[in-house]
């Protein structure tokens, strides 16, 4: 029992070493999947922490970091986190919906220019 709670306190140390050391976004989600599906939830969230400090736009990695901390039962962990995702969802939303707008915008003006060269054509010729 003795040696397996060291063993236990070594890789926990180790990995905290390689999380916080990490700048590397894909290789935090890499390691949180790996830990998560080998039941190391507590490493997996460290990584997640530290793939939102990297990555503070990415809805996704928010959404993760609820997940893990709510399998933990760190409600309030889990609940800002889904918030966090949410805003950014809408955010992703309102700028797809002003793409959107702009592109709708721009297929006009062209339409616009296309019937004044028409009109410029016509008068030319006529």
């Amino acid at each position: 029992p003795r040696e397996e709670r060291e063993r236990a306190e070594q890789e926990a140390a180790d990995a905290r070493k390689l999380i916080c050391g990490s700048e590397d976004d894909g290789f935090l989600r890499f390691l949180a999947a790996n830990f998560m599906s080998g039941g190391r939830h507590q490493q997996a969230l460290q990584c997640l922490q530290r793939l939102t400090v990297l990555a503070p736009g990415d809805s996704s990695a928010f959404s993760a970091l609820g997940r893990t901390a709510a399998e933990l039962q760190q409600w309030p962990t889990a609940a800002a986190a889904y918030d966090r995702s949410a805003e950014l969802h809408a955010a992703v939303g309102e700028v797809k919906e002003q793409a959107n707008e702009l592109v709708l915008s721009g297929k006009h003006w062209l339409n616009a220019v296309a019937e004044v060269r028409q009109q410029q054509k016509v008068a030319a010729a006529g």
